[in-house]
């Protein structure tokens, strides 16, 4: 990696598993502080795991000796997807929900724009979905909080922008990461044949942009769709 690319990448939500493949490929290169949720990670070399953001910057202190300078990524890809109906779902579950999706990332953004204040560089990615503009039956909160965070993010790019700091969505469409596994064997056809390169998604094709992303500093507050060219119509 060049100096213009971060040196350190916190990243929310590592246990996606078309991220953990990313996730190990920079920690080869740089250190990781992966922020879990549930099941802490497999020990990687160079990573550092932690299960409450607000412990973030006392590792990043811990990384970095004073006289170096900290060029401080984020990959949010923490998630919680929608189960039923609105009306079905327990009140509980839709706070569970409302607190991964939405205020986990405004804490986030509260421990870890000033690190990048500091430094004067930061390179934030948000990965939305598609669904943050074609909801569907069952996905209310869901689509509603990726709108939200592509929002969100836009607008921290925005507001932190003279400070070197740069922030890009990207809405992905559908991945080979389980997210059809469910589904019937036609329904799996027809999502293929919605895809115009009648494929899905791929490690390698979020990688790929993500290092764009880190690497672009004029790539600031706007989206990247990611879908392979998917129709909706």
């Amino acid at each position: 990696m060049t100096s213009e690319v971060p040196n350190l990448v916190v990243v929310l939500g590592s246990e996606s598993a078309v991220l953990r493949p990313i996730v190990k490929n920079l920690a080869k290169e740089i250190q990781v502080i992966r922020v879990y949720s549930r099941a802490t990670p497999d020990p990687l070399l160079n990573c550092c795991d932690v299960p409450n953001i607000m412990e973030v910057p006392d590792i990043v202190n811990n990384f970095f000796g004073s006289s170096e300078v900290i060029r401080l990524g984020f990959i949010g890809a923490a998630f919680k997807r929608q189960q039923s109906l609105l009306v079905d779902q327990p009140m509980d579950e839709i706070d569970e929900m409302i607190d991964t999706n939405i205020s986990l990332y405004i804490r986030a953004m509260k421990v870890l724009l000033p690190i990048m204040i500091r430094a004067k560089y930061g390179r934030i990615v948000y990965l939305s979905s598609f669904r943050s503009e074609a909801s569907v039956r069952g996905a209310s909160i869901y689509s509603a909080s990726k709108a939200f965070g592509e929002s969100f993010f836009s607008a921290v790019g925005k507001e932190y922008g003279r400070f070197g700091i740069a922030t890009t969505s990207i809405r992905m469409g559908y991945f080979d990461s389980g997210m059809i596994d469910d589904y019937d064997s036609e329904t799996k056809r027809r999502v293929t044949r919605s895809i115009a390169m009648n494929r899905l998604g791929t490690s390698n094709d979020l990688e790929s942009v993500i290092q764009f992303c880190f690497s672009e500093a004029y790539l600031n507050s706007g989206v990247i769709e990611l879908n392979g060219g998917l129709n909706l119509g």
